[in-house]
């Protein structure tokens, strides 16, 4: 019964045994199923991952990687599997990747993740993320597993944020050196220098151009000496090719590939290596003013915003340009403005019309740099501008005299409308009348006292568009000035001749009243002698004798008469054409006819003359004829006469036998002859004032025994009667023009 009983436990062991087994099969199972689901799912994971994921052996080399790894690598499975990692890193990773991997193979303690650089198949470098971990398979053997991501363009954009934010503080700083630095020299410097110091540019460089694009001056930083052959290329006018774009656009130039379109360029070698150049013009206002350069790495130079941000900094830049600019500009012009005002002080005490006219000239060449400048003055009589005055233009190169209203001149223009003129380019204004050769430009304002115009003030260039709004500006300041003081001068005169006039008349009266109280006295005196020696005659021959008298003095009252009125009318008579050898053997006749002497007279004259004159020399002569027969105290009455041309005069000399005058009594008739006449009649008053209005002299000679006498007028040498009347410098207008 028990060895029945044991086997039935047995098979009920069994049985259980059996269920327990089928239990672990079907648990098995659905591990074995979980297990093949959850590998599915890890496969899935693996080959759909945004990561690129790996495996390596022992022996660098890859076992396993998907296919985000050979997305990254740009290999093929086939290219990357059994391959040695180290094959796919650049040689500045290749050690780093390498020590960190034998080190976690060990077991020691390295970061599990860190950055490297990949190389892909076309050359070009990578930046990765690596995440990994080591492991042993069921054989024991050391694997690494590691996950790699692609942080390349993260990475970029960080970069390019930090490059950003590194531009933005240039620009600050560069806004901070604008609002505080007003010397131009070292704006542009300190600008190259900011956009440097923060690492965001390599170098920068400017040029500043004038407006006829000639190099002013330029600024640099990050280059030095390197510079230099630069600066020499643009003094010979040689402008690199980005400089050249530049100039002729106003977006940025990028220039990606320097090596192949710069080849003439000093600055080449600035721009190898992985670094590019950026350039944009400064310009304000339509005004060109130069260009900014700079050198940067090559892969944030196509970022728009890095574009953007260089074209603001340059607009900042040029803006403080302008305002510096044209601060200069006001302080050279209140500069300028001063000077004139300071001149104008001399000007108004000068009273001097061709001393003012010096000083606005004087500033126009010096204070207003105009090196062509013409001041004319207003005929009214005549409608015509006179020059007065000029700088820098030859006689031939201008009119001296131009028509008010004739069909051309600007200056006529300008004087007949009272507004100033200034024209560009003279080659286009059908008004131009020429002037100065080559001339492109005229700047010419008016002369105004109130609305009246006296004169204009006319400059021109030989430079196209040389007169700029504030040169016109300051040149109808100066002539206002001008105007103020040429009105005062003109007032002056006016006032002063009428005082000389007043006082002209005072003493022509006082004059007259004097002489004819002497003379007409002293001929009363001898006619009242005669009278009583007439009425106490005992014999015929002595009442003859005394009529005589007589008769002579009433010719002389006669003749004293004449000689009023000839002085009244003189410098109204016409002068001619007169024969002076006819009018000498008149007066010679004239004074044997009047004298009761025995008179002598030698005449020695060389050849015909025509002198400027007219029947009023007879007098001259006359006179000193007379005054010859007076002083000569012997008979016979000797005078010699000779005559001889020199310097465009016919000069006479009548010398006598008399008394002579001696030197002290020469002076005092030559230099007081309206006094003296008072005293010794009005012969020789009367032969000056004759003389004055032939334009002629005459002088008193010291010879050994007598006088001489010499006069001088102004020879004809067979010319025409017409037009014989030669000014004096003395004979002019108020305005410095003839009377005539």
């Amino acid at each position: 019964m028990k060895e029945e009983k044991s086997k039935d436990e047995t098979i009920k062991e069994l049985r259980q045994k059996i269920k327990e087994l089928e239990k672990e099969e079907n648990e098995r199972k659905k591990v074995e199923e979980a297990l093949k689901e959850s590998e599915e799912k890890f496969r899935s994971i693996v080959e759909n991952s945004h990561a690129g994921i790996l495996i390596v052996g022992e022996d660098y080399k890859f076992i396993y990687v998907n296919d985000e790894l050979c997305r990254i690598l740009e290999y093929s499975r086939e290219e990357i599997i059994g391959h040695d990692f180290r094959e796919f890193l650049d040689e500045e990773s290749k050690q780093l990747v390498a020590d960190r991997y034998i080190r976690r193979q060990r077991g020691e303690k390295v970061p599990s993740r860190y950055e490297f650089n990949v190389v892909q198949k076309n050359g070009e470098r990578r930046r990765v993320e690596i995440s990994s971990t080591v492991i042993k398979d069921s054989a024991g053997k050391v694997r690494t597993v590691a996950q790699i991501l692609d942080v390349n363009e993260r990475k970029k954009a960080e970069e390019e944020i930090k490059h950003l934010n590194i531009i933005l503080r240039a620009i600050r700083k560069v806004n901070q050196l604008i609002t505080r630095e007003k010397n131009r020299d070292r704006l542009l410097k300190s600008a190259c220098d900011n956009l440097i110091e923060t690492r965001g540019y390599y170098t920068a460089w400017i040029t500043i151009f004038d407006e006829s694009g000639g190099l002013v001056t330029t600024a640099e930083a990050g280059l030095g000496e390197k510079f230099l052959p630069m600066i020499e290329q643009l003094k010979r006018g040689e402008l690199p090719g980005c400089t050249r774009k530049a100039l002729e656009q106003s977006d940025v130039v990028i220039n990606k590939d320097p090596l192949s379109t710069c080849t003439d360029c000093t600055m080449l070698e600035n721009c190898t290596g992985g670094i590019r150049t950026m350039t944009v013009r400064l310009e304000y206002g339509g005004r060109v003013y130069g260009v900014l350069h700079v050198t940067m790495p090559a892969e944030f130079i196509i970022d728009k915003e890095e574009q953007s941000l260089f074209k603001e900094v340059t607009g900042d830049l040029v803006f403080a340009l302008h305002n510096i600019e044209r601060e200069e500009e006001r302080k050279r012009a209140e500069k300028k403005l001063s000077t004139i005002y300071n001149l104008s002080k001399e000007m108004a005490l000068s009273l001097d019309l061709d001393r003012i006219s010096e000083i606005v000239l004087d500033a126009t060449e010096k204070v207003l740099n105009f090196s062509n400048v013409d001041l004319f003055l207003l005929n009214e009589e005549k409608n015509e501008l006179r020059v007065k005055d000029a700088r820098g233009l030859k006689e031939p190169e201008r009119y001296m005299v131009i028509p008010l209203y004739g069909e051309k001149g600007i200056s006529a223009h300008v004087a007949r409308t009272g507004k100033s003129l200034n024209i560009p380019d003279v080659r286009k204004d059908e008004r131009y009348l020429l002037g100065l050769k080559e001339s492109r430009s005229e700047l010419c304002v008016p002369i105004k006292v109130k609305d009246k115009v006296i004169g204009v003030i006319d400059a021109e260039s030989k430079e196209l568009n040389a007169f700029s709004e504030e040169d016109q500006r300051l040149l109808e300041t100066l002539a206002s000035q001008a105007a103020i003081a040429m009105e005062n001068t003109r007032l002056f005169s006016e006032e002063k001749k009428a005082r000389e006039q007043k006082e002209k008349s005072r003493k022509e009266a006082e004059f007259y009243s004097d002489v004819l109280g002497h003379d007409v006295g002293n001929i009363n005196q001898i006619i009242s002698g005669y009278l009583y020696l007439l009425e106490n005659a005992k014999d015929e021959e002595t009442r003859k004798k005394n009529v005589r008298g007589i008769k002579k003095s009433i010719m002389r009252s006669k003749r004293l008469a004449e000689s009023i009125k000839t002085l009244k009318i003189i410098k109204d008579t016409k002068i001619e054409k007169f024969d002076l050898n006819k009018s000498i053997e008149r007066s010679i006749e004239n004074i044997k006819e009047y004298s009761d002497r025995e008179i002598e007279v030698n005449l020695d004259v060389d050849k015909k003359y025509y002198v400027k004159a007219n029947d009023f020399l007879d007098k001259v002569f006359f006179n000193i004829f007379e005054n010859a027969v007076e002083y000569t105290f012997h008979d016979p009455v000797i005078i010699d006469v000779r005559t001889e041309e020199k310097d465009g005069f016919c000069n006479v000399h009548i010398c006598d036998y008399g008394l002579g005058i001696s030197k002290e009594k020469r002076e005092d008739i030559l230099e007081n002859l309206e006094t003296l006449s008072k005293r010794t009649g009005i012969g020789f008053y009367l032969t000056k004032k004759i003389l004055d209005r032939f334009n002629g002299k005459f002088k008193i000679k010291d010879i050994k025994k007598g006088t001489e006498i010499v006069v001088s007028i102004p020879v004809i040498n067979g010319g025409s009667a017409r037009n014989v009347h030669a000014k004096r410098p003395d004979e002019r207008n108020e305005w410095g023009g003839d009377e005539s």
